[in-house]
């Protein structure tokens, strides 16, 4: 009988433990593929203000972490292969402003580029935060849960 409760107390603390690491890894993920997303805005800015390249040829020379960063398995031909191939973790307010930011890319003259994006820049780098934030709320409440599911009642 002892031995019962004991093993059922370790598959409890077993299970909130393994939720909350599992949870939190997907939260990290979203955070990383968030800030991936704006490094890659950042670098497509920085090749468009120095050197005026096309789109297609910024993609290419990326490195290839960061596409691993954001779940493409290459460098794909556009931005619209990007969002297509990657499975997108991150809200769907993000998701949106990623689509739009690659539906106007490539449309207009150089200061156009440029704009288009600032304005992303300033719009995802406070969704990026909050992910920041939201990851370690959530890893100390998966933590606390699993040690409250420990404590017997």
């Amino acid at each position: 009988m002892l031995f019962t409760k004991g093993l059922g107390i370790a598959l409890i603390l077993a299970s909130g433990v393994l939720a909350g690491v599992l949870l939190a890894r997907f939260e990290r993920a979203k955070c990383l593929q968030a800030e991936g997303f704006v490094d890659l805005v950042r670098n497509i800015r920085l090749q468009i203000e120095c050197f005026g390249t096309p789109i297609a040829k910024i993609l290419s020379s990326l490195d290839e972490k960061l596409f691993a960063t954001l779940g493409a398995p290459r460098a794909p031909a556009d931005l619209h292969a990007l969002l297509d191939g990657t499975t997108l973790l991150v809200e769907r307010e993000y998701a949106k402003l990623l689509r739009d930011f690659a539906t106007s890319l490539g449309t207009g003259y150089r200061e156009e580029e440029l704009r288009y994006c600032d304005y992303y820049l300033a719009s995802t780098k406070p969704l990026c935060k909050s992910y920041v934030y939201v990851f370690y709320f959530h890893y100390a409440c998966y933590l606390c849960k699993a040690l409250y599911d420990f404590v017997p009642t």
